[in-house]
């Protein structure tokens, strides 16, 4: 499987197109609690539409469309796995 730096790329960029539109969600999150890794939401939020942008991907390059992602949260990692 080769994922390139420009495809991860166009996933950042794709990603990042989404969550602008997706400003009220981010008003939404509860910053302070008592939970030691404040940013869950965020990343909840930020792996959410990661998934959605990769579909966008897919659907514009053949070669993709047999990988899947799965986001994980805190720390936003991806795992891309052959279907």
């Amino acid at each position: 499987m080769d994922i390139g730096d420009n495809i991860l790329l166009e996933l950042t960029i794709e990603t990042t197109k989404i969550l602008n539109s997706k400003q009220d969600e981010f008003k939404n999150i509860n910053w302070s609690n008592d939970e030691a890794n404040l940013d869950t939401e965020f990343s909840q939020i930020c792996c959410k539409y990661c998934t959605e942008a990769w579909k966008i991907i897919t659907a514009k390059y053949d070669k993709y469309k047999n990988i899947t992602i799965q986001c994980n949260i805190p720390d936003i990692n991806i795992i891309f796995s052959l279907k």
